[in-house]
């Protein structure tokens, strides 16, 4: 939905200013990069695609990079308040943290 916002509203589908858009505003990079990694995943998000087993388990890990890419892109849009850029950004870092160093503290907390 956001991609087609920007497309229609900001861009109005018009390649020319999206490519002028794209080449003065690196954080659409970001964007666009998460998207891209995200259709994969959308494709694979079903029963079926989990029969390719460890295949799809590291697939699916992806989204520990797109979070990160997400918030990098919302932070480096964001001109002057970065309050709820930051809130986001907290907020995945203790998802990971809780993720990838088994903080037990934590576990409670996010799972509410």
């Amino acid at each position: 939905m956001h991609l087609l916002a920007v497309l229609t509203y900001i861009l109005g589908w018009s390649w020319a200013i999206f490519i002028e858009e794209f080449t003065e505003r690196p954080y659409m990079t970001l964007g666009i990069l998460a998207w891209c990694l995200l259709v994969p995943l959308g494709l694979t998000s079903n029963r079926w695609a989990q029969k390719l087993g460890s295949r799809w388990k590291t697939l699916h890990q992806l989204v520990y990079l797109i979070g990160i890419l997400a918030c990098a892109h919302f932070v480096w849009l964001v001109r002057s308040d970065f309050g709820e850029a930051l809130i986001y950004s907290v907020v995945l870092a203790l998802l990971l943290a809780s993720r990838f160093f088994k903080l037990p503290a934590l576990l409670p907390i996010l799972k509410r």
